[in-house]
């Protein structure tokens, strides 16, 4: 017989797992969301080397396995670098890089759906290159962006799991930890499940709604 009671009273192990779950995603998102724009404007750069770097980035982060990356990010770097990485920071410098990679093709998508002509009356205007990208590029295209970026989100959110593997207590490793101690897999990890879509799914629905409203937006 099944037993949920039993992930009741160790519920709150579950929570502090969940709390570093919504941290590192936070933390990744927040900071992936910036840096991806700059690996966007860097793609659609006239400099060559510029383009050439932002694809090469793009490239390694999107084709290689999100696990591979993370290993070798906190294993292997820290013995090229001399530099230690906690658990916590080489997950959160993982997990950061490859979403900056796909937050940025989204991004990127955007640019080139503005129409030319958008640059062409602001430098009529009198703006300059950095101005033009601020108030007139850049939030066209994080709107436009928006919807993907969020679906990649859902993305990010669910490879955080994967951070379980390098010792980072958030909920997957809380959840094989209380497994192995107590022999419920099916109560716990059927409960870990339904904590990771009462995140991913009002996220999902979130970026649908988006790119509806903005589908029926354009199309007025």
């Amino acid at each position: 017989m099944f037993d949920f009671g039993v992930v009741i009273r160790h519920l709150d192990v579950l929570v502090s797992g969940y709390k570093f779950t919504i941290l590192v995603f936070v933390l990744v998102s927040g900071a992936a969301f910036f840096s991806g724009t700059v690996l966007a404007l860097m793609r659609i750069s006239r400099l060559r080397c510029l383009k050439l770097a932002a694809a090469a980035y793009i490239s390694v982060f999107r084709c290689t396995p999100a696990l591979v990356q993370l290993a070798w990010i906190y294993f292997v770097l820290p013995e090229l670098t001399g530099i230690p990485l906690t658990p916590f920071i080489g997950a959160v410098l993982a997990s950061g890089l490859r979403a900056t990679a796909f937050y940025g093709e989204a991004t990127r998508a955007g640019f080139q759906a503005i129409p030319r002509e958008q640059m062409d009356a602001g430098r009529s205007l009198g703006l300059s290159w950095f101005q033009r990208q601020r108030y007139v590029i850049v939030p066209q295209a994080t709107r436009i962006a928006l919807p993907i970026i969020i679906t990649n989100m859902v993305g990010t959110l669910r490879q955080t799991a994967l951070v379980s593997t390098i010792a980072v207590p958030d909920l997957m490793y809380q959840g094989r930890l209380l497994t192995s101690l107590l022999f419920k897999p099916v109560e716990i990890l059927t409960v870990v499940a339904i904590l990771y879509l009462a995140l991913t799914v009002p996220l999902a629905r979130l970026g649908d709604w988006l790119e509806k409203h903005w589908r029926t937006k354009v199309s007025r």
